[in-house]
């Protein structure tokens, strides 16, 4: 959990480091698709 906290908490700051609403968009649907897909993978 803290991983993930930690990762998406750098991505937040270094994805797009000139649009930080872009930058929270972005790596929250990267979250997200990584959690879709491993619940899908895991079943």
């Amino acid at each position: 959990m803290s991983f993930w906290r930690g990762a998406w908490g750098l991505q937040d700051v270094y994805l797009f480091l000139r649009n930080l609403p872009l930058s929270y968009a972005i790596s929250t649907v990267l979250g997200l698709v990584v959690i879709v897909v491993s619940h899908h993978t895991l079943d």
